[in-house]
């Protein structure tokens, strides 16, 4: 890892904190649209219960071992947020010939600083600039490609969010919710639901790898006894490949020919970690294959058993998290503030520093984007946190 490299120990240990927490967040904010989406549906349905009624179908997501193939989720993703969500929005906002404008107050530094938080919320995806450059055939190629990413998705946010407070959505926490009653809305909701809901163990996945990797540690299978007549037959298959019989069977030549004893071949320290009952079991020159196959399946089982765990675990969490939060635009500005901000403006350019060490206007620049990055985080922060106490005890 980059900042472990960088920073050391504690620089692999903030950043793994600031990535799961940041994952575990993005996941709760999923739940709150999925929520909202559906009571907008379903007026019936509260949206808390929604949360709640989706967290055994985020278990059994979460629990998917492999993800490779969960691009086409993704992919889905993108055209519901692109054609749907942006694409209605623009839709019923033209096609409406009456605008109402939600007035902003953008003089009080309260606004001000919540705007800005949710702003910086938009570049949520700056985890994953290093995993895409690491992707590329090309890498030369990579600063352009990205700082194309990063423009377009400032452009489509802002103008996104411009228009949909021109058209009187501002007033949501959710744009969908505002969107008049048409079946193109309902689909659009509907669809986004889905696609959030099958989207959350890919945003967990990050997470959950550093958690395991930390609560799991990795063992190999117990050491196996191999005797002097299994060592004798496959060496001398190795000797005399065209000694194999025509039904399959091996001819062993004499047993004088091989002048071995019965030792077992000793663990390598990593097996050493295997648990000692298991490991004890696994050795010895009695236990046939099935027993040891029986005990590798154990430390297979106990193994999944724990990744099953966590990741359940994880999203309780998610959930909680979920119910707790009172809105979607207070939830957003912290994670923007708190998260976001750090990622993304605070260590990238103290990693620069300390790794390539640069001088003069470099230097400076780059402290200034770190001090810029910790007082929006310190005041958005306290701000979001003072707003949402300030929202229950009202």
């Amino acid at each position: 890892m980059v900042g472990e490299r960088v920073l050391g120990r504690w620089g692999r240990i903030v950043i793994s904190a600031q990535v799961i927490c940041l994952e575990w967040a993005f996941c709760s904010a999923m739940l709150l649209v999925i929520g909202s989406s559906v009571h907008t549906i379903e007026p019936s349905l509260n949206a808390k219960l929604v949360i709640v009624l989706c967290t055994p179908i985020c278990v059994v997501l979460c629990c998917i071992r492999f993800l490779k193939d969960t691009w086409v989720v993704s992919m889905a993703g993108v055209l519901v947020y692109l054609f749907g969500v942006i694409g209605c929005t623009f839709y019923f906002g033209f096609s409406d010939g009456t605008t109402t404008v939600t007035s902003v107050d953008l003089v009080s530094p309260k606004y001000l600083i919540t705007m800005i938080g949710t702003s910086i919320y938009s570049l949520e995806g700056i985890n994953l600039v290093l995993p895409c450059e690491g992707t590329l055939r090309e890498r030369r190629h990579a600063d352009s490609i990205m700082y194309a990413g990063m423009a377009a998705i400032v452009a489509l946010n802002s103008s996104f969010g411009a228009l949909g407070y021109y058209f009187g959505y501002g007033a949501c926490d959710v744009v969908t919710d505002c969107l008049p009653e048409h079946p193109l809305a309902t689909a659009v909701q509907a669809a986004l639901a889905i696609t959030l809901l099958f989207t959350v163990p890919v945003t967990m996945f990050p997470a959950t790898e550093l958690v395991e990797e930390l609560l799991i540690p990795k063992t190999t299978p117990p050491a196996i006894i191999v005797h002097s007549s299994h060592a004798a037959a496959a060496a001398a298959a190795t000797a005399h490949p065209h000694a194999l019989e025509e039904g399959g069977s091996f001819s062993a030549p004499p047993a004088d020919a091989f002048n071995h004893t019965d030792t077992p071949h000793k663990p390598t320290p990593s097996t050493a970690t295997t648990p000692a009952s298991v490991s004890a079991a696994a050795q010895s020159p009695h236990s046939s294959q099935w027993e040891r196959r029986g005990c590798v399946a154990t430390l297979l089982l106990s193994d999944n058993a724990k990744r099953f765990a966590i990741r359940s675990g994880e999203v309780l969490i998610t959930v909680v998290f979920a119910l707790i939060v009172p809105n979607l635009s207070l939830f957003t500005s912290l994670l923007g503030s708190m998260f976001v901000t750090i990622m993304g403006f605070v260590l990238p350019p103290l990693l620069y520093v300390k790794h390539f060490r640069p001088t003069g206007l470099m230097l400076v620049f780059n402290y200034f984007i770190i001090v810029i990055g910790i007082i929006f985080s310190a005041t958005g922060t306290s701000i979001s946190i003072y707003a949402i106490v300030m929202h229950y005890v009202a």
